[in-house]
């Protein structure tokens, strides 16, 4: 799969809106909003406009001031009043920081992949590239590692992930009738 970068064109034009009325507002009224929401806000209201060209990116561009100019004023303005501080409501951000137990998963799958770098990012793209693009070996690291219990080193689960294989390759083996 080749990277591919890609943009909502309407995410820029709402920032500079929101930005743009800011500025204009009392510095007290300022405090009491957060810039993100507003945007969100206002983002929400919209249908994306994505491209992954310059040109793409230009004709989207004007397509969004000529169909969606004015309502863009008009939802970062209702943003900005809907989001305003207020002591009964609270702003809770999105984490940026993994969980333990995301951290410990990531952790399990770099050692499975020999991957001290990889990120959730970039686990699909390794995962094909290790498995050399047979969708058998995919499904069978996933497979892998659903089972993989995590109080366990991926050393000692992986010896007895061969183990057991062994055991069934010796009892296939064991159980056919070869002919006299």
């Amino acid at each position: 799969m080749t990277e591919t970068t890609y943009i909502n064109v309407l995410e820029a034009l709402v920032e500079q809106e929101v930005e743009r009325q800011l500025q204009t507002l009392p510095v007290h009224l300022q405090k009491q909003v957060r810039p993100i929401e507003v945007i969100t806000y206002a983002l929400n209201r919209f249908q994306p406009l994505y491209a992954c060209s310059s040109a793409g990116v230009k004709a989207q561009r004007a397509k969004a001031t000529e169909i969606y100019g004015d309502r863009i004023q008009e939802a970062v303005t209702w943003g900005i009043r809907a989001v305003q501080q207020d002591p009964l409501r609270r702003f809770c951000p999105l984490p940026n920081e993994m969980s333990t137990v995301e951290q410990q998963a990531l952790n399990s799958v770099r050692e499975l992949l020999n991957d001290p770098n990889m990120t959730w990012e970039t686990l699909s793209q390794r995962l094909h590239q290790k498995s050399g693009g047979n969708r058998n070996a995919v499904q069978e690291y996933a497979k892998n590692f659903e089972s993989f219990d995590q109080n366990l080193s991926w050393q000692d689960y992986k010896s007895r992930q061969d183990s057991l294989s062994h055991q069934k390759r010796n009892h296939r083996n064991s159980t056919r009738g070869y002919p006299l």
